[in-house]
């Protein structure tokens, strides 16, 4: 019989001017739905790589997924830290005004790093982040995102269809 299939780590980056910027949201959210193991990154930029050193923080993902797993042994001095770098970001984020984003770092290192260090602080603060005002502000102007790309979408859908349509009647009517 075949072997089940094992829980993978999905690690995903996307510029916040990406054309995929949307569907890595929902697939965010989506594996935050289904409990699964992941992060995605995001950072500003179209659609091109991050910088270098984004890659290398995603590479210390991998590694702390694979502690975790016991894939890897467990490395006290790294996982502290990349626990701490990763805090340290999650602030920035908040200090920036991004609660939302700063929440959302702070479950996806809770995620990783639960049961191998401890993270009642930032459990702590990351459940503050989101009974705040501003937590709720900056998802609905996410959703306020989302319906506009979508209106978008179907805006650029429906001319494509349009010019299909006079296409077939003859080369005259372009």
């Amino acid at each position: 019989s075949p072997s089940p299939i094992k829980p993978a780590v999905y690690l995903g980056m996307v510029g916040d001017a990406d054309f995929n910027f949307r569907e890595i949201r929902v697939l965010d959210a989506a594996l935050d739905e289904a409990g699964a193991l992941h992060r995605v990154f995001y950072f500003e930029g179209r659609h091109a790589w991050p910088e270098p050193a984004l890659c290398a923080r995603a590479l210390d993902w991998l590694d702390v997924a694979a502690m975790a797993s016991g894939a890897l042994p467990k490395d006290e001095a790294f996982l502290n830290e990349v626990f701490a770098r990763e805090v340290r970001e999650a602030q920035a984020l908040e200090g920036a005004g991004r609660i939302p984003a700063a929440a959302d770092a702070g479950d996806a290192i809770l995620a990783f790093f639960g049961g191998l260090l401890d993270t009642s602080a930032l459990a702590a603060r990351t459940a503050r982040l989101k009974e705040s005002k501003d937590f709720e502000r900056g998802r609905k102007e996410d959703r306020k995102r989302a319906e506009l790309e979508t209106a978008a979408a179907a805006g650029f859908r429906e001319a494509l269809q349009a010019i299909g349509r006079a296409s077939q009647l003859g080369p005259e009517i372009l």
